[in-house]
């Protein structure tokens, strides 16, 4: 595992990065007759990374701007022990601007707004699975949230 964060030109830079040899040999599975069997260590992929940016420009009279980007990557991975079906990779960008300290109001208030999106590509992947049966009849699925975007305001005295 790597984790490195630096600041570079005013923007903190950081970089994650995971290996994981989850691989196991066979197994006895105790419910069929203890027949060795191939397990695989679920949610456990043998890649994943992460990439971070951040800067915050120079204060402004209007508030001081702020701006955020993040990348989430992973190798694919199994859902279930007893299922050695891999789905793919997947890859997530998100990202946020922030305009902070904005004075509003005669009592020292200010105002917070930011705009955000999450999985900007629009990534469809999918985060849980299951065999139904054995044999295996259908895998129900569950998928992650699709693009996402939204504001928030937050005022404070």
């Amino acid at each position: 595992e790597i984790d490195l964060t630096t600041l570079l030109a005013g923007w903190q830079l950081g970089l994650h990065y995971s290996y994981l040899d989850a691989d196991m040999p066979l197994q006895p599975n105790p419910l069929g007759g203890g027949v060795l069997q191939q397990f695989a260590v679920p949610q456990a992929p043998e890649h994943s990374g992460a990439f971070t940016a951040d800067y915050t420009f120079a204060p402004a009279r209007f508030g001081t701007v702020s701006a955020h980007i993040n990348m989430t990557s992973t190798a694919g991975y199994a859902h279930v022990p007893i299922s050695l079906e891999r789905f793919d990779s997947y890859t997530l960008w998100n990202a946020r601007l922030t305009l902070t300290d904005i004075p509003l109001g005669n009592n020292d208030g200010r105002l917070k707004v930011s705009a955000w999106g999450r999985n900007l590509t629009d990534e469809e992947y999918v985060v849980f699975s299951f065999p139904v049966s054995d044999p295996v009849i259908s895998i129900p699925q569950a998928f992650g949230a699709p693009r996402t975007v939204g504001i928030d305001v937050t005022y404070q005295l």
